[in-house]
């Protein structure tokens, strides 16, 4: 598969916020859920498990390029 520059860039950023909107989401939750929990209790899933999140998915995202053109050629 041969995406355009153009295309891998909105890809790219389209998977980079969806993953961070995620990761973020839902570290927000599993870390704000208990009773005694702070408030920066949201910091761990903005700053932690968003990123962590988009990152695998960009990773994953690139290996299976990646893979798909080392099969091609």
């Amino acid at each position: 598969m041969h995406l355009s520059a153009a295309a891998v860039r909105r890809v790219v950023v389209a998977l980079g916020v969806g993953g961070w909107l995620v990761g973020g989401s839902l570290g927000i939750w599993a870390l704000c859920a208990p009773a005694n929990a702070g408030n920066l209790c949201g910091l761990g899933g903005a700053l932690g498990s968003g990123p962590l999140v988009a990152g695998l998915v960009l990773a994953r995202w690139a290996w299976r390029i990646g893979r798909d053109d080392a099969d091609a050629a």
